[in-house]
């Protein structure tokens, strides 16, 4: 696979994130069909082994999305790597509560959980920044 994803403007970004980088675009990602078998083992027993490693792919498969949510974030201030481990949270919460009869795509809800979350985050960031100021 040769997704390279990068925001622009990061041009000296740690070694570290660009080994991230390089590592998730070796993973595979999940065709709505096998996105749709791995959540029906988590359906079938929730709380089995069987359904973390579910979890588990689900989120490994969604990782590049938290990556390309990271990006529209990044000119508004925060440090990427930060966004991207906030998006990371947000991702393993969203595959904890997941509900596939509320919302069948896991996708679409993973990205308004990181949305929401970095939101959040984004919130916080300016409010510090602007009661600095007004000191």
């Amino acid at each position: 696979m040769n997704d390279h994803i990068q925001p622009s403007g990061i041009g000296g970004a740690d070694e570290e994130i660009r080994w991230y980088l390089q590592d998730l675009a070796m993973l595979p990602t999940l065709s709505l069909r096998a996105e749709q078998d791995v959540i029906q083992h988590i359906v079938a027993d929730p709380t089995s082994a069987e359904a973390d490693t579910a979890r588990n792919q689900l989120i490994e498969a969604n990782l590049r999305l938290v990556i390309r949510l990271a990006c529209r974030y990044y000119p508004f201030g925060p440090e990427f790597a930060d966004l991207i481990q906030e998006g990371n949270v947000a991702l393993i919460k969203a595959a904890q509560h997941f509900d596939p009869v509320r919302s069948p795509h896991f996708k679409l809800f993973a990205t308004r959980r990181v949305c929401w979350h970095s939101l959040g985050s984004l919130e916080n960031i300016f409010a510090r920044i602007t009661s600095s100021i007004q000191r």
